[in-house]
């Protein structure tokens, strides 16, 4: 819906541009000659409607799109107008290929109204609901339309302020946006556009809403689109010409993005489980030809990724760790340099355990804070109440609350006092806001916040880490390792739900080592070698190996010259190949049928709801397998559909049309 939202405003921009550019240097407009006149027709099969291209229409898109092409791309005025009138046929064209092809799989096609005869009215081929969300998205634009010209009389009060750079995200993650449902959109609808007129019970009933409507309209008739039989008082925006074909247009998008998912679908039937799994075979014989050493092993662990992993293990003694650190403040740093500078003194007998000695009593005066204070003033989805943050932004079912003091500093504003309440869908939770005592929720309300972590030691540090991992503290043990001093070793086979996720809560959080987030599965950790070269420093490389023989819920913290690192258990990498897809599969996943599994996916992929299939590799390699050609056979096929209806004259175009709407 996102995605149809986005496109529509094109259309709706074109209404304020054709206003205001019509009378600028850019281009003159020969309204006279402009309305009604076809440029440009399409139809692709017998039977099918005369779909035509006006004037009018070409200008709607022209004036949102030719400067882009003219002033960044040095096209010509001309070329800028061919470019755009080519893409309005090829929609034309996919459309009819799209009902072509969805009218011939007859009952195959589970979203086949079959109660409408007319084989190319694009309802027969969608939903309901995907017609509430045409309706939806149209009747949302135009009342967008209207809110940015309330906004055009608003002057902005905000001042300018310092923004810091926001703590590193999770990959991929992004505030989320509730989608609204179908029974919210068609209610939206159902209110219709907010014109200001207290006839339609808006709580927006303002002069200032109906002026700001009125110069909606006055825009769309300077630029044709309205005449003089509308009635500006009681006629509807919705029932012009204008909005009824961007109705049509929008149910069009709709369709057409349901056609590449079938074409994508018919694509990936030929791409058949046994084809994947020998792609899988080949990276299987790639890894085994080219890690044969230890140093190109561990390159390959380190390079590692979900849809790369290691499959070829011909070594033994290779682990995975996770890295947090607590980094030196300016203090710690110049009197760990003093220490250091005394150390390398040749005139002073300090031993190397005498500087490590010195050196960690520097960093047992660390302090740490919470990092992700910045999370919360850019925005991202967080619940004051608890101070945890969710969605793509908590990692761990537990999710580690934030440490430190949040203020929603516009918690009053226009005299107004507003509330939060947290609703959750399929998807995500979210917040919608209402002042205290009213129902309706504002939609344009967006909450701020200041957040200040609060300091702790590192001791008290470790207590809340014991406490978030294993619901206690951990006594652990101060040892020493191959001669370098260990704060605190805690070996334990507990076993700890998402230890994996919590982990990662807390490097987010507290880690000072931007290279320890988002990584796989952590930093690799190789065997000791025989000539004493380390990929790590010793201290840390040391107490890596350790880990290897500890329990899968184990850390241990070592100190070094950057801080305090706790580095914790990932895993041991065994010795163990995967010379199959299926043997992979198995081994991560449990035995299945595999090849089953696999066609359900591809219809789970084509109807767009893969969320039983995502956290799968076999579904993260399947992608990795098809995404490139897949995008590339369907734009084959939906370009060759369009030479074809070209070089076949189902296309025709008015050559003298520029002339009609270019003055000379």
């Amino acid at each position: 819906m996102k995605k149809t939202l986005l496109k529509f405003i094109t259309f709706i921009l074109a209404i304020v541009m054709t206003a205001s550019m019509a009378a600028c240097d850019l281009v003159t407009v020969d309204h006279d000659k402009v309305n009604e006149q076809v440029i440009a027709t399409v139809k692709v099969y017998d039977g099918a409607p005369e779909e035509k291209i006006t004037n009018q229409q070409l200008l709607n898109l022209f004036y949102t799109y030719a400067p882009t092409y003219v002033y960044y791309y040095g096209y010509t005025m001309e070329e800028a107008a061919d470019a755009i009138l080519e893409t309005m046929i090829q929609s034309k064209v996919y459309a009819q290929n799209a009902m072509n092809y969805f009218n011939s799989l007859g009952a195959d096609y589970k979203d086949l109204n079959a109660s409408i005869t007319d084989v190319w009215n694009v309802d027969r081929y969608l939903t309901a609901d995907e017609i509430v969300e045409a309706e939806y998205t149209i009747t949302k634009s135009v009342n967008d339309s209207i809110d940015s010209f309330l906004e055009e009389d608003e002057t902005s009060t905000e001042e300018e302020s310092f923004k810091p750079t926001v703590r590193t995200a999770p990959t991929g993650a992004t505030v989320y946006a509730h989608e609204l449902t179908v029974g919210e959109m068609a209610a939206y609808v159902e209110k219709g556009v907010q014109t200001g007129s207290y006839a339609q019970g808006s709580e927006d009933s303002t002069t200032e809403r109906r002026n700001a409507y009125y110069k909606l309209l006055k825009s769309m008739e300077i630029s044709g689109y309205i005449d003089a039989n509308f009635n500006w008082a009681t006629d509807s925006v919705l029932d012009t010409d204008y909005f009824k074909q961007s109705l049509k247009e929008q149910k069009v998008e709709l369709l057409i993005t349901k056609y590449d998912a079938y074409l994508a679908y018919d694509y990936y039937k030929t791409v058949s489980f046994d084809a994947i799994a020998a792609d899988y075979a080949k990276m299987y014989a790639d890894q085994a030809n080219a890690d044969t050493t230890d140093s190109s092993y561990y390159e390959a662990l380190s390079a590692a990724t979900a849809a790369k992993p290691v499959v070829y293990n011909p070594f033994t003694g290779y682990s995975y760790v996770y890295n947090l650190l607590l980094g030196l403040d300016n203090v710690q740093s110049a009197k760990i340099a003093e220490i250091k500078a005394d150390y390398e003194d040749v005139t002073n007998a300090m031993t190397e355990a005498d500087y490590r000695a010195q050196r960690n009593a520097v960093l047992n005066n660390t302090y740490v804070k919470d990092l992700r204070d910045t999370w919360i003033t850019a925005g991202y989805d967080f619940d004051f109440a608890t101070k945890k943050f969710l969605n793509d932004y908590a990692l761990a079912t537990d999710t580690l609350p934030f440490d430190g003091d949040v203020k929603w500093i516009n918690e009053v504003e226009d005299g107004k006092t507003y509330v939060s309440e947290l609703l959750t869908d399929e998807k995500g939770s979210y917040f919608k806001y209402k002042v205290s005592g009213e129902t309706d929720y504002v939609e344009d309300y967006a909450p701020k916040y200041t957040a200040k972590a609060n300091t702790k030691t590192f001791a008290q540090f470790i207590d809340i880490m014991d406490n978030y991992l294993y619901g206690a503290t951990q006594t652990g043990s101060s040892t020493s390792i191959d001669g370098i001093p260990v704060y605190k070793l805690v070996n334990s086979s507990a076993s700890v739900d998402e230890w994996d996720e919590k982990i990662n809560e807390l490097l987010f959080a507290y880690s000072t080592d931007p290279g320890s987030l988002n990584t796989y599965k952590g930093y690799a950790v190789s065997p000791k070698t025989e000539n004493g070269t380390e990929t790590y420093v010793d201290e840390f490389a040391a107490a890596a190996r350790a880990l290897m023989a500890c329990g899968k819920s184990s850390y241990v913290i070592v100190g070094t010259d950057y801080g305090y690192h706790v580095i914790f258990f990932s895993e041991v990498v065994s010795a163990t190949s995967y010379a199959t897809l299926v043997d992979y599969l198995n081994a991560e996943e449990g035995s299945k049928n595999w090849a089953n599994i696999y066609n359900d996916m591809l219809l789970a992929i084509r109807d767009g709801d893969v969320s039983e299939y995502e956290d799968s590799y076999l579904y993260t390699f399947q992608q990795v397998v098809t995404a490139n050609s897949t995008t590339a056979k369907v734009t084959q096929i939906k370009m060759n559909d369009f030479y074809s209806a070209k070089d076949n004259s189902k296309i025709s175009i008015n050559e003298d049309r520029l002339a009609n709407i270019f003055a000379e």
